[in-house]
Formats: C-alpha cells, sequence, structure tokens
C-alpha cells in the first residue's frame, strides 16, 4: 500500500500531465476525489472553472483517486486509530460536519452503519473525528468501491450493513447528489489531507 506522501506525488505528476494549469495540492487532490465520485461530470463543472474544469472533465478517468489511493490517505491506521487526515483538527471540517447536510448525512450513515457502529473502534473513530464522518460521507460518494472506501475509513465493516449501505447509496444517486456540499467535503478533506 502506497503511503500518503506517495499518493499526494502520484495526483500531483497525472495532474500535471493532464492539466494544463498548475495545481496545488489540495486543489490536485480535490480533482482527483471529485473525478472518483458519483456525478463526476456535473460535480467537476460545479467544483471547477475555465481551463481546470475542462481538462479535468476531458482526463476524468486518468485523474481519478483510486481505490488504494483513497484507503491510503483517509483510511484507518493499522493500530485502529483514524487517518491523520481524517483526525485533524480542521475549523472547515467541523463547520460542514455540524451543517444541516453534514448532520443528514451522518444521521443517513449510522441508519446504514448500525451494526459497524456497534464495533469499539469504528465507534469510537465516528464520534471523536468530525473528519472520519466527512470522509464516510466522501467514501459513500465514490463511483466505485463505496464499501471498501467506508471499511477503510472505519477501520472494519460489519458486512450485514452492505444492503443498508447500497440502499442509501441508491437513494442519494437516484435523487441526485448534493454538488455543493459534496463539492466542499471533498474540499475540505483534500486540506486536510495536504496539511
Amino acid at each position: 500500500m502506497l503511503t500518503p506522501v506517495e499518493v499526494l506525488g502520484n495526483v500531483r505528476v497525472r495532474t500535471q500531465t493532464h492539466v494544463s494549469v498548475r495545481l496545488g495540492d489540495p486543489l490536485a487532490l480535490s480533482v482527483a476525489l471529485s473525478n472518483g465520485s458519483l456525478e463526476s461530470e456535473n460535480l467537476v463543472e460545479y467544483a471547477f472553472a475555465g481551463q481546470i474544469r475542462g481538462d479535468a472533465i476531458r482526463a476524468r478517468s486518468e485523474l481519478q483517486l483510486s481505490g488504494s489511493e483513497f484507503a491510503s490517505l483517509f483510511g484507518a491506521r493499522d493500530d485502529g486509530r483514524a487517518a491523520v487526515a481524517c483526525s485533524a483538527a480542521s475549523k472547515r471540517v467541523a463547520i460542514l460536519d455540524d451543517s444541516t447536510e453534514g448532520r443528514s448525512f451522518r444521521k443517513w450513515l449510522e441508519s446504514a452503519l448500525s451494526c459497524t457502529l456497534c464495533e469499539k473502534v469504528p465507534l469510537a473513530m465516528w464520534e471523536r473525528f468530525p473528519g472520519v464522518r466527512l470522509a464516510a460521507i466522501a467514501a459513500l460518494m465514490r463511483a466505485e468501491e463505496s464499501q471498501a472506501a467506508l471499511e477503510a475509513v472505519l477501520g472494519s465493516f460489519v458486512i450485514t450493513d452492505a444492503r443498508r449501505v447500497d440502499d442509501l447509496k441508491t437513494t442519494l444517486e437516484d435523487g441526485g447528489i448534493d454538488l455543493i456540499f459534496v463539492s466542499e467535503v471533498l474540499g475540505a478533506l483534500s486540506e486536510c489531507a495536504t496539511m
């Protein structure tokens, strides 16, 4: 598994290759996260402007963050502690977590992850770190491998939650994602991962 530093280096190289405008690491990571999410084209169109938007849409598959890269950046550590990016103190993360949308997602995820959050380690991280809750939202919003991403963020995933997570994801897909909120979540996580 790659280290977070290696992942950020890979994201930087891919962005420099496919985006004609030089991007800082937080913005490059936000592009990568957006391109790996549900409704990625709409998300990129909303979140970015000009040449960045056009280049990011054209090279969507090359720029997207892979499941293993997501896990390296936001996955719980082997010792059961939250990823550094998820445990970082961030005013922006706290505000998003406490927003109306953040509280709604928290409620939905707590319902979907009812068995997983009965486990000691995932529950402790979930309750303590707003960044873990936002990373769980980002994991759920991934176009592919969302359950694996949730497992990485929380350190474990109880398989009996799989159906509820799939149902929640389908509900969100059918209703259309909140582009503004998801964009803000991905941006905040990108800032934390590149501190």
